[in-house]
């Protein structure tokens, strides 16, 4: 992380484009304070920041979370009209 040249939350203040900050409750690689600063970076309306409950990175053994995690997904895309269908 450290070493790292991104910059999410400056990268994001410069997205005009609908954007959807998905975080899990449980992970302790991106925290859920960090989602929150990267959903507050984001300067237009059209943003939506959801939350996994109990979910960790990467949803190992966590079948249900990463269900809830692909229909909050589909369900933002659907709204936004760039659903694949």
């Amino acid at each position: 992380y450290e070493a790292s040249n991104a910059d999410g939350a400056r990268s994001l203040a410069r997205i005009a484009a609908p954007v959807l900050v998905l975080g899990n409750s449980a992970d302790n690689i991106c925290t859920p304070s960090h989602t929150q600063r990267l959903y507050q970076a984001i300067r237009h309306q059209d943003r939506e920041r959801a939350e996994i409950k109990g979910a960790t990175h990467y949803y190992i053994g966590q079948k249900a979370q990463l269900d809830q995690a692909v229909g909050v997904i589909d369900n933002w895309l659907q709204r936004h009209a760039l659903g694949l269908n």
